[in-house]
């Protein structure tokens, strides 16, 4: 702006827009607003709306952008449980987090494409996932993990989670 002002962007699917962006007070002439929760590959009108010391209010015209199109498959972190388990641990809680909501599944088999994995998390749907697994002592688990984005990007690669239950120590006595 050519005077210090506000900054506020108003936006949606048609010039009549809807939506608005938080009201940003602090009077500059250099603004930036970020607009989130936009949906992929979709049109979006907006206008930049500003208010001066005096509270005049100036308007810019409608401009358009277009959001891409998601294309990248979710990113898979934060698996659990790793390492060796106690002898006495019946069940646990396999987990793993997400970096957007996406719905995952698992195979004992390594390699196993998505489209083959019929075993799904109890919890998943959003960015964190887990379900509930019986394990027994001198077992090892191998979990091999796949996740596939609201926009269909399935994950070509396995995430791996590991862990293994201790055997049960057997101490008799001798006399």
């Amino acid at each position: 702006t050519n005077e210090p002002s506000t900054s506020q962007v108003e936006y949606g699917f048609t010039n009549s827009y809807g939506s608005f962006t938080t009201l940003n007070s602090t009077l500059a002439t250099t603004h930036t607003e970020k607009i989130t929760n936009l949906n992929n590959n979709t049109t979006y009108h907006f206008r930049v709306i500003s208010k001066d010391s005096s509270s005049n209010i100036g308007q810019s015209q409608d401009f358009t952008f277009t959001t891409f199109r998601d294309v990248t498959p979710p990113v898979r972190s934060n698996g659990l449980p790793t390492g060796t388990l106690a002898s006495s641990t019946l069940s646990v809680v396999v987990s793993l987090t997400t970096d957007e909501p996406s719905m995952c599944y698992y195979s004992n088999l390594p390699s196993t494409p998505f489209a083959q994995m019929s075993a799904v998390f109890t919890t998943t749907g959003d960015k964190n996932h887990s379900m509930n697994f019986s394990v027994q002592a001198g077992s090892s688990y191998f979990i091999y993990v796949r996740c596939r984005d609201t926009a269909l990007n399935a994950n070509t690669n396995d995430f791996p989670i590991l862990f293994s239950v201790a055997s049960k120590t057997v101490t008799q006595d001798v006399n």
